[in-house]
């Protein structure tokens, strides 16, 4: 994939700039977000289509992103960037950490054990997203919730689903609204 590829060669670009010397430690705090604006200064001057430039932002923005094998956490994931986006973001997660140098046999498990988790979580149709939530503005209106209001309480819907501190159950989440109102 042209996106990954690119990320890869260009995600750690702005570890010079971001360099810092402690407790007989290097480190580099805040280098994707530097990387990320270091690589729109390249898609400038190569004139770098829009869609390639947004994209290859993002996955350098976010490579050092939080990954563990935890349920709540990815729905969070697929839910902020979206299924492609993620498996990208995981794929220059996986290959930055494995440069390690060192066994990364624990590693490659936990990176294979949240793929896996990903797959099962979009296969089986959990909710992470307005679309696959089972109950839509139009039935917040015809409760006469009306606004902004229709929108807010939506996402609070969706984090708590997500959270799995409700189900995606329709009849379940239209009681839980009716208690807001």
């Amino acid at each position: 994939d042209t996106y990954i590829k690119i990320a890869a060669l260009i995600h750690d670009i702005g570890k010079p700039d971001t360099f810092v010397f402690g407790d007989e430690i290097g480190r580099c705090p805040g280098h994707p977000e530097k990387s990320a604006e270091h690589w729109l200064d390249i898609a400038a001057a190569l004139k770098v289509d829009t869609f390639t430039k947004d994209r290859v932002y993002t996955i350098t923005k976010y490579h050092d992103l939080y990954f563990r094998p935890e349920q709540v956490l990815l729905k969070k994931w697929l839910h902020k960037f979206g299924p492609e986006l993620v498996y990208e973001i995981l794929e220059i997660k996986r290959a930055d950490n494995l440069a390690v140098g060192c066994d990364v046999t624990q590693l490659i498990e936990m990176f294979d054990n949240i793929k896996v988790m990903l797959d099962d979580i979009i296969a089986s149709n959990q909710c992470y997203s307005y679309k696959q939530l089972a109950v839509t503005g139009a039935d917040l209106i015809d409760r006469g919730i009306t606004g902004k209001r229709v929108g807010e309480l939506l996402k609070d819907i969706l984090y708590k689903v997500i959270a799995e501190d409700l189900p995606n159950d329709r009849n379940v989440i239209l009681a839980e609204i009716d208690k807001y109102i």
